[in-house]
């Protein structure tokens, strides 16, 4: 198993949304250019806002990566298995 300290000190000194370690793209389209320009201000002042145990996402994303097999798809928070768990549920209800 990979070393976790080294996996949550680089996670805690540099945010996913930090300038330093994103690309942040000139719109294309002239159209999209003021949606695509709120997008990316609204990723940027999630800069520092994260809550969470770094230290817990960090041991599920290697424990998922040394898995083998990776999920389709991977909510890394409570509100995210919450919401996707009551889509489900809504989407398998029938009237009896």
């Amino acid at each position: 198993m990979r070393h976790l300290d080294d996996v949550s000190r680089a996670s805690s000194a540099e945010s996913l949304v930090e300038d330093s370690s994103t690309i942040w793209p000139e719109p294309q389209i002239d159209d999209h250019a003021e949606c695509a320009n709120q997008t990316i201000e609204g990723w940027r002042s999630t800069n520092g806002q994260k809550g969470g145990d770094r230290a817990m996402l960090a041991q599920a994303l290697v424990a998922l990566s040394d898995a083998g097999g990776l999920p389709l798809r991977f909510f890394a928070t409570v509100q995210g298995q919450m919401d996707v768990h009551r889509e489900l549920s809504a989407s398998l209800s029938y009237d009896a």
